[in-house]
């Protein structure tokens, strides 16, 4: 189930992040792509092999930003509320970040906290070179479908 949106954002940040280059990884950026194309109002959509820490200069300015990723396993495509990470102690992050610790560099370093959710996509393949999976690219245009209704745009497909 996904929390209700406290507010109708107006400005959306779509970041589909995976390795184009391993089958079912791509499913993020081949969202992210999607989106751009469709150039709904008020959303923009980035596609990112990984997320890096100077990623969090792009969640300024943004009320609501979904991150979007393949994971191994499943059959369905879930959206899921996120949270920045609870502190930034330890280790500064190198070349490479998640969600959560995206989020709070972005709190920590610009003042930006905009609304944030997780989309899953189901991959099964994950070899170097594969093609995507004929089940992951039903998930994709079942994650399309769930993200323009959860935006707010499905009539703009």
């Amino acid at each position: 189930m996904t929390a209700p949106l406290p507010s109708r954002p107006r400005r959306w940040l779509v970041l589909g992040y995976g390795n184009t280059l391993r089958g079912d990884d791509a499913a993020g950026p081949l969202l992210a792509e999607r989106v751009a194309v469709r150039a709904w109002p008020g959303v923009v959509a980035r596609a990112v092999p990984q997320l890096t820490p100077e990623l969090a200069a792009t969640l300024v300015g943004y009320d609501a930003v979904v991150f979007a990723d393949a994971r191994q396993g499943g059959s369905a495509v879930t959206l899921a509320p996120l949270a920045p990470a609870e502190s930034l102690s330890g280790p500064v992050p190198g070349h490479r970040s998640d969600p959560a610790g995206l989020l709070a560099l972005a709190a920590v370093l610009f003042d930006a906290r905009p609304a944030a959710w997780l989309l899953t996509l189901p991959g099964h393949d994950f070899s170097p070179g594969a093609e995507l999976s004929a089940a992951t690219r039903a998930a994709l245009e079942a994650a399309e479908r769930r993200l323009a209704r959860w935006i707010g745009v499905e009539g703009e497909m």
